[in-house]
């Protein structure tokens, strides 16, 4: 049995140094590493009192903080496989969720249980319902037709002699579910070999290291999704710690960098746009942060590095797979900001055309991944076995995203395949013509979609948040795209809008963008007659 895996090394913390503080929370305070520890085996204790055992699924719908933590790792000490919600689903997406969980015991707080209310009638599996931050039970008469208890009730009833059973590395560290970004979401069976590296090795972050820091990480991220997850990974692999936020927040990113010293962060979807964004201070330069983890690469992210004093490394990775792309340490400036790296120690990638041969260097194909040991990959997805059968092709897990690879090995994104954009023959990449309008001084974040044309064919359509403050004309855009994008990829359509639909970890959810179609806010640039050069 490996001792590599988190449960383990955080056990082992426990004993080494007791008293270092592993978790930092805005909200809460400290907590040391044999304070987590014990609050692991005391969850572990209250889920054993609920009849909870080896296999079983545990739901949990909790916001970031201490306890969510507790409740994986209790699950985990007694083999129990956490599924952690989607704090945001409601009616048939929370659900669907609960539902295909399968799980008995449903661990909450409080201010959760409006939704659950919604959808507990069909729930017939769920018997009891945990409200961890409820105090008193008559808070809790809110009419489901499920048992509810509380905090102190919980752990009342907790085993004196637990049935603890010690997780392998095969072992399911959690049921994650998908982004939901293209359809329902599936939950993805993920052992601990996968997230916890099991060889040791402590992946992208050992950067921070090699750079003379201490590991101090700043984390605003969810706990129902791998970016939460993956920093108390980190942090036990590096001897570090993680510094907690209920929320990602641009007005007070750097006053948590400064005040908790936080050496590395990562920067997901447009959190790097939003800062580079913000008005410039004199003091920008002036801060702990070191290593900064950023993905997808900001194209002027040598700006980025010069005007915040950080290094700036990347990769590529789902869910399913983990990191299969990584760059050369904190290697990317402008000359490489477009690529995801090389491919990760243990991977192996094939790109391939639609009849499943490779394709060669320079050429677009859809990504293939497997690894060594073979343990270290996703088990599929959980009860949907169609699903599984559909992204597993002769052992090789069938991303759904389009690459190209250079001459030299490094690897660059295209655009996710269901998202790509056909028109007048040529194949478009979403994901550049984003770039390109990002660049825009007063945009703020951007998403492009495929629109239906009048020759039944794909037009391009661009939704567009303007900074704060700033509007911003059609026009002007257009003329700023024209020396950036190739013809066929100016946009036809423009269309402003406040807020784009997001999933947690802060991808664009284009299929709600796509069913909208076009309506009397949206810009058609042929009806204003705006001409493109020839």
């Amino acid at each position: 049995m490996t001792s590599k895996i988190l449960p383990y090394l955080l056990e082992r913390a426990a004993e080494d140094r007791p008293d270092d503080i592993v978790f930092r929370s805005v909200e809460q305070g400290d907590l040391t590493y044999s304070g987590l520890h014990a609050a692991h085996l005391r969850w572990a204790a209250a889920l054993d009192g609920l009849g909870v055992r080896r296999g079983d699924t545990v739901a949990s719908l909790m916001p970031i903080g201490f306890e969510a933590y507790h409740c994986w790792m209790g699950a985990a000490w007694l083999s129990a496989i956490e599924v952690p919600i989607n704090t945001a689903w409601r009616n048939t997406w929370l659900h669907h969720g609960l539902a295909l969980s399968g799980a008995r015991v449903l661990v909450c707080a409080q201010r959760y249980l409006p939704q659950i209310a919604q959808v507990a009638q069909g729930l017939t599996a769920l018997e009891t319902i945990v409200v961890y931050d409820a105090d008193d039970p008559s808070e809790l008469d809110v009419g489901l037709p499920t048992r509810i208890i509380s905090g102190p009730a919980f752990f009342a009833a907790a085993s004196a002699t637990p049935r603890l059973s010690r997780p392998a590395d095969d072992d399911l560290m959690a049921i994650i579910f998908t982004s939901g970004t293209t359809g329902q979401s599936k939950g993805v069976m993920c052992p601990w070999a996968q997230w916890s590296h099991a060889d040791g090795k402590p992946g992208v972050f050992r950067f921070v290291v090699e750079l003379g820091c201490p590991f101090i990480y700043y984390a605003p991220f969810v706990p129902y999704h791998l970016t939460g997850k993956g920093a108390l990974i980190a942090a036990a692999q590096l001897n570090g710690q993680v510094v907690m936020r209920e929320k990602f927040r641009t007005d007070v990113f750097w006053d948590d960098i400064r005040n908790y010293g936080c050496t590395s962060t990562l920067i997901v979807g447009a959190m790097g746009n939003f800062l580079m964004k913000q008005p410039p201070s004199a003091d920008d330069g002036i801060n702990p942060l070191r290593g900064v983890l950023m993905a997808p690469i900001l194209p002027d992210v040598d700006t980025f590095k010069k005007r915040f004093n950080v290094e700036v490394c990347t990769i590529y990775g789902m869910t399913e797979i983990g990191h299969a792309f990584m760059s050369d340490g904190f290697a990317v400036d402008r000359t490489n900001w477009a690529s995801c790296g090389h491919v990760n120690e243990g991977f192996e990638v094939r790109l391939v055309d639609a009849t499943g041969r490779d394709v060669a260097v320079g050429e677009t194909g859809e990504l293939l991944v497997r690894v060594k040991p073979p343990r270290r990959l996703n088990r599929g997805y959980w009860r949907m076995s169609e699903a599984t059968a559909q992204v597993w092709r002769d052992g090789w897990f069938v991303t759904g995203d389009a690459f190209r690879r250079d001459e030299v090995g490094n690897y660059y994104f295209v655009d996710r395949i269901k998202d790509a954009i056909r028109r007048r023959g040529e194949n478009i990449s979403s994901f550049e013509i984003e770039e390109a309008v990002n660049e825009h001084p007063d945009v703020l974040e951007s998403a492009a979609v495929a629109a239906a044309g009048e020759f039944l064919e794909d037009e391009v359509k661009v939704f567009i948040v303007p900074c704060p403050g700033k509007s911003l004309e059609p026009t002007d855009l257009i003329t700023f795209l024209i020396p950036r994008l190739a013809r066929y990829a100016i946009p036809r359509f423009i269309e402003i809008v406040d807020a784009l639909p997001k999933t947690p970890t802060q991808r664009i959810r284009k299929a709600e963008l796509r069913k909208l179609g076009n309506s009397d806010r949206t810009w058609d640039r042929e009806l204003a007659g705006v001409e493109l050069p020839k």
